[in-house]
């Protein structure tokens, strides 16, 4: 008794002969779907294709309702800022640079379409980042005008008040020492009555008086005695009161710049001078600025100083921008800190994202990164527009993608594992895998996991462990190169769906797959209509498109497509005959029966069970290739409809 059963079905594993394969596997399956308990069923067709004015490869959208479509493969973001009320979008195109635009209208550009009324890119776009000022310098002045002249004394008393002294004096330590050569003249006492005898003679003196008006609104900072030392012919040493002269400190300035949307630049590289805390100096701050037309507009420049000895800068004040001014001084004169806003700790290193960065990835934790070449950069978490971090690998970084716990990176030789809680102390793991990547596109994350196209097949990566595993059980190196799948590697786009992975060649004339990498791994063509470049994902509505040269379409939104499953070669020791045959399926397919690699027999199928007979014939070689649209159930031959009844 000889009796052919297939009730489960299953996809094309490359790497075996046709006669080696499982009795459930195909030689050929295409547009096949056997997620339902192993049951051969269609992929379903997609929903009406949106035609737009240029090829699709990459489409964003937040609602699922409108979006952005791109010509060439671009990763875009929302903005990781919370409550963004500026509603920024993050895109960073396949040939590098970083730059933003919105899901709304700004002014009179437009933001997203719907995706069902021709989307397209952006209208307008933005570079990331914000530019520094150009230059910042720093004039010191005295704000109070200072006066000198001498009293004359009897027994304390001033009996003689000259006039201010106008002869020269000689600046020894500012603020602090002055020498000054008075005419003997001044220094003359009065004449006084002699001493009774009955009295303590009078005892006569000078001293050197200073008073401190302020030149702007006349107010008197400082008036009083002053010490002096007579150092002989009439020369002069004045000390300066502590109370008057101060301390000295060097003060240390620098400027940013903020945009319209309250991002902050790098600062400029500090200005120093060296002034008093007595509150008689002003510093006149003059600030450089060059806005890059490309970016966000500036709203204000921010002044930022020292105070003593701590480092910390504390913004001084801020200037508005005036569009086309580009020069603005600010004059300084305090003496404590009047804000509390202070620069970040590490804000002289918020430079803006690197003009060629690639492989825009969420990070996590409010972080972005990418890459040029050997180097990952990340920027400062919820602050896009500054990427201070940089880690370097030993080979080329060639794709991202987000992973739990990380990121993975491809390089030209293995994948790394990056994680962190924070840019700053992120940590690169070597995977036990070598295997290179080829593409950020040919990357995906499938269930929690990460799949990447190799030279050598697909890699799986979980859990920080990388496996070529699954792979390997569909495709050996030789037959992955022979399906073609190496020389168009740089074609690739990786994208899942229900579990299942989509390999779509962006190249006219290369086959697209869909492989499951579960238990049994195994792969099918898909062929919905027209060349594929590229698969869309919706995270939000958890909607799949596909992408066309000329629009794109809801994947599964339409009925059954037509389906091709061809059994394996069943090579039986032995010349049997099979003549009578049951078939359970819904829909409309057909079934050709081959004997010895001849066509024997083909059979119309209806929907429910059908059972008909099959004309005479032996052989050891028997195969089935079922085509058409719906669910393919069963298949069960037999010599004799009574044997195929007792099993």
């Amino acid at each position: 008794m000889t009796v052919l059963k297939i009730n489960s079905f299953t996809g094309m594993i490359p790497r075996l002969p046709a006669e080696r394969l499982p009795e459930n596997a195909a030689t050929l399956a295409e547009n096949c779907y056997f997620g339902y308990g192993g049951e051969l069923r269609s992929m379903k067709a997609p929903g009406a294709k949106v035609t737009t004015a240029t090829a699709v490869r990459s489409l964003f959208t937040h609602d699922g309702i409108n979006g952005y479509v791109w010509p060439t493969y671009t990763r875009a973001y929302l903005s990781p800022t919370i409550d963004d009320f500026w509603r920024r979008v993050y895109f960073n195109p396949e040939s590098g640079g970083l730059r933003l635009t919105s899901t709304g209208p700004v002014g009179a550009e437009l933001g997203m379409r719907p995706l069902n009324n021709n989307p397209g890119a952006p209208s307008w776009s933005l570079k990331v980042g914000v530019k520094p000022p150009l230059s910042i310098a720093a004039t010191k002045s005295q704000d109070v005008n200072a006066y000198f002249w001498v009293q004359v004394l009897h027994d304390g008393v001033v009996v003689k008040d000259t006039a201010l002294l106008t002869q020269p004096f000689t600046e020894v330590v500012e603020w602090e020492q002055y020498r000054v050569t008075v005419e003997s003249a001044l220094l003359t006492f009065p004449t006084v009555p002699p001493a009774k005898p009955t009295q303590p003679p009078v005892v006569e003196s000078y001293r050197f008086w200073l008073k401190l008006v302020n030149k702007n609104d006349g107010a008197v900072r400082f008036d009083g005695a002053v010490s002096h030392l007579d150092e002989g012919a009439g020369v002069h040493l004045l000390t300066v009161p502590k109370v008057a002269s101060g301390y000295v400190s060097t003060i240390a300035y620098v400027a940013t710049v903020v945009n319209n949307v309250n991002e902050e630049s790098a600062p400029t590289a500090p200005v120093l001078i060296d002034s008093r805390d007595n509150g008689m100096f002003s510093t006149t701050i003059t600030v450089t600025i060059s806005p890059d037309a490309d970016q966000i507009a500036p709203q204000a420049i921010n002044v930022y100083r020292t105070y003593g000895t701590n480092t910390a800068y504390i913004l001084a004040d801020q200037l508005m921008y005036v569009p086309g001014q580009n020069s603005y001084e600010f004059v300084e004169d305090s003496t404590a800190p009047i804000t509390t806003a202070a620069l970040s700790d590490n804000q002289a290193e918020w430079e803006p994202p690197p003009e060629t960065i690639k492989h825009l990835t969420y990070a996590g934790n409010g972080s972005f990164c990418g890459a040029v070449g050997k180097d990952l950069y990340f920027c400062e978490p919820y602050r896009p527009h500054a990427w201070p971090y940089r880690m370097v690998f030993p080979n080329d970084i060639t794709g991202i993608i987000e992973i739990e716990g990380g990121v993975l990176v491809t390089t030209t030789t293995i994948p790394y594992f990056v994680y962190g809680s924070h840019p700053a102390s992120m940590t690169q793991q070597a995977v036990a895998a070598d295997q290179a990547g080829v593409s950020a596109k040919s990357m995906s994350r499938i269930e929690g996991s990460v799949v990447y196209a190799s030279h050598d097949g697909l890699v799986y990566v979980s859990g920080g462990q990388a496996s070529i595993n699954s792979s390997r059980q569909l495709f050996s190196r030789r037959s992955w190169e022979d399906a073609g799948f190496v020389a168009s590697l740089q074609f690739a786009a990786l994208a899942a769906w229900d579990g299942l992975l989509f390999y779509i060649h962006d190249a006219a004339g290369q086959p697209d797959y869909i492989f499951s990498l579960e238990e049994n791994p195994h792969a099918s063509f898909f062929n919905p209509g027209g060349d594929l470049t590229g698969i869309g994902i919706s995270a939000v509505t958890d909607t799949t498109y596909l992408l066309y040269a000329d629009g794109f379409a809801e994947n599964g939104a339409g009925g059954d497509l037509a389906l091709k499953w061809d059994s394996k070669v069943f090579d039986h020791p032995y010349d049997v005959s099979y003549a009578a045959c049951v078939v359970d399926a819904t829909g409309a397919f057909s079934v050709a029966f081959y004997c010895d690699g001849a066509l024997l027999h083909t059979q119309a199928i209806a929907s429910g069970e059908s059972a008909f007979r099959l004309p005479a014939k032996k052989g050891k070689k028997w195969q089935i290739k079922i085509s058409g649209a719906g669910e393919f159930r069963r298949i069960e031959m037999g010599q004799s409809f009574a044997e195929l009844k007792n099993g």
